[in-house]
């Protein structure tokens, strides 16, 4: 399989600037939206976490629903926080169709900004905390996971019964 080239960008990448990168050949894209985010110590991580699921954390959120299931536009399309001792960072990957890319994009701008204005229902937020309990009590389960849960309380500088109560802390 041949390498695609490496591409020079014409001005460094900053919070409101796109690149496109074309690929000869390719009939598909592969975009990444990335923003600054907040360090993982913030006593509002797990009310991020549930609002990134509702929007982009699985097959179930809402940017999901529109550019896959609705529209057609994306194989898959996903948010997520990664964590940081500092400033961490919202992180957005799909995998977009060439002939759409520019309805695509206005798509997630829409749902982005939807995310802004508008609460998520209670059907949306009892659904995003069961998925992420479910999900924490399955990697609870996975030594090298929990492995990852006990390096981050020193790693980030977390209190030492940060998951105690995260469970707890998500359902809130």
């Amino acid at each position: 399989v041949p390498t695609p080239p490496l591409v020079a960008l014409a001005q460094p990448a900053t919070v409101d600037t796109c690149h496109v990168v074309t690929v000869a050949g390719a009939v598909q894209m592969a975009l990444h939206q990335v923003v600054p985010g907040p360090p993982r110590r913030t006593r509002q991580w797990p009310a991020l976490i549930v609002a990134n699921q509702i929007v982009g954390g699985s097959a179930s959120s809402r940017l999901f629903t529109e550019l896959r299931e609705r529209r057609g536009y994306s194989y898959g399309i996903y948010s997520g926080f990664d964590a940081r001792r500092t400033a961490g960072r919202w992180s957005l990957q799909a995998n977009v169709r060439n002939a759409v890319l520019g309805d695509a994009l206005l798509a997630i701008d829409d749902q982005l900004l939807a995310a802004r204005r508008e609460r998520p229902t209670d059907r949306e937020l009892q659904d995003a905390r069961r998925y992420l309990v479910g999900q924490f009590a399955l990697a609870l389960a996975d030594g090298d996971q929990l492995a990852e849960y006990f390096a981050a309380v020193a790693l980030y500088g977390l209190p030492a019964d940060e998951f105690v109560n995260y469970a707890q802390a998500l359902q809130n």
